[in-house]
């Protein structure tokens, strides 16, 4: 039974590496489209096909080199009225994720643009789970947390194997007071993750604190910092004041 157990961890494991947004197929994917470009002289229009992967490199990274040009292609088709539920969820995100950069949050322009495009893409693909992911999104920064779980539920009913979900499903527990199922819920996220990335542990180290637990916020904290997630560097100087360690709160302060 542990044989056939570790067998399957591999499988699903390979398979993430090849399909996942950030994985060889969709990067193998990029590359010949972007060969067959330098090879042209005349301007190729941007297909759904190619947004939609360009989008996906840009989400797994957020480099600031492609975001432009991951914009343009969005807006492009967006505002060709394009009928992919994909291309419309994704420009929804992408106007969320400007919106969360302006220095005024109060004015919710750029939010209720997103929220009409998630809203659009639902309409699109009803069964599109990364729709449903941004539109709760969205909605817990209008501070509506009841209807961000009925999103992220469904979500999750559409994909259960997103680790993603998992997590932000959880949080949204946890910040609606449901420590417990959230904890849990972001356990499971990182159980099937082949390899969680930091903001996964944040909410485990917060609920470390909250249980007077210090140890096992420190460990949270560096295996977000082994991760190379930089947010974990407070969550341990924290942890080491309360635990006493000098050395720790030396290195960290």
């Amino acid at each position: 039974p542990e044989l056939s157990a570790n067998i399957v961890d591999m499988v699903h494991s390979i398979s993430a590496q090849l399909a996942l947004p950030s994985g060889v197929l969709q990067a193998e994917a990029l590359r010949k489209i972007d060969a067959r470009r330098s090879q042209q002289t005349e301007p190729i229009p941007v297909s759904t096909y190619e947004c939609i992967l360009r989008w996906r490199a840009y989400d797994s990274y957020k480099s600031n080199a492609d975001r432009e040009r991951v914009y343009d292609c969005l807006k492009q088709l967006t505002e060709k009225g394009s009928t992919n539920g994909a291309i419309w969820a994704a420009f929804a995100f992408f106007e969320f994720l400007d919106w969360t950069k302006k220095t005024d949050l109060k004015d919710m322009t750029g939010l209720t643009s997103a929220l009409t495009a998630a809203n659009r893409a639902i309409q699109l693909d009803p069964t599109y789970a990364p729709g449903h992911e941004y539109l709760a999104s969205i909605l817990m920064a209008r501070g509506d947390l009841d209807s961000a779980l009925q999103s992220y539920t469904r979500a999750v009913t559409l994909n259960p194997s997103s680790p993603d979900l998992r997590v932000l499903l959880g949080w949204n527990r946890i910040l609606r007071g449901d420590w417990e199922n959230g904890v849990k819920d972001v356990q499971r996220g990182i159980a099937i993750s082949p390899n969680p990335p930091g903001w996964f542990r944040i909410p485990l180290a917060l609920a470390a604190f909250r249980d007077g637990n210090y140890k096992a916020a420190f460990s949270q904290a560096d295996l977000m910092m082994v991760n190379g997630d930089e947010r974990g560097i407070p969550l341990a100087l924290a942890a080491a004041i309360q635990l006493n360690n000098d050395v720790a709160v030396d290195q960290y302060r």
